[in-house]
């Protein structure tokens, strides 16, 4: 199966990203690690007309502690970005194991963890953990 058409846009900002989602509402979807939207959209199980890219937003993937607030993962944060995180590994140790049984490495580099949040679906028995975290 194929991927239907759709248009791609690639913001610079977040400011951009939100006016092209609250433009274009739920017909847009929006792309940072692809490892759970593109297969869904390959096998027909997920159809768009409009794809936002977070690639060119910078400080996406940060990782940091907000006193008050707690741990704040960003949108692009892969899940090695979680694994190899030193705030993760000494302060929520839990967090950084989760997402290292999540997946190969191979989708780990590239899957975030909003992606999978976004979708709000997965069956594998660690994913709740990172979704009460985020």
């Amino acid at each position: 199966m194929y991927i239907q058409d759709f248009d791609y846009y690639r913001p610079a900002t977040l400011k951009e990203a939100s006016k092209l989602l609250a433009k274009y509402g739920d017909q847009a979807k929006v792309l940072a690690g692809g490892t759970d939207l593109l297969p869904k959209m390959k096998n027909g199980m997920l159809s768009t007309t409009i794809l936002v890219s977070l690639k060119n937003i910078s400080n996406l993937s940060e990782i940091e502690y907000v006193q008050g607030k707690g741990v704040v993962i960003g949108a692009k944060a892969t899940h090695n970005d979680l694994v190899n995180s030193s705030l993760l590994q000494e302060r929520f140790p839990s967090i950084s194991e989760a997402a290292h049984v999540l997946a190969n490495n191979q989708v780990r580099n590239m899957g975030t963890v909003r992606g999978k949040r976004g979708r709000r679906r997965s069956n594998h028995p660690h994913y709740g953990l990172l979704c009460q975290c985020h």
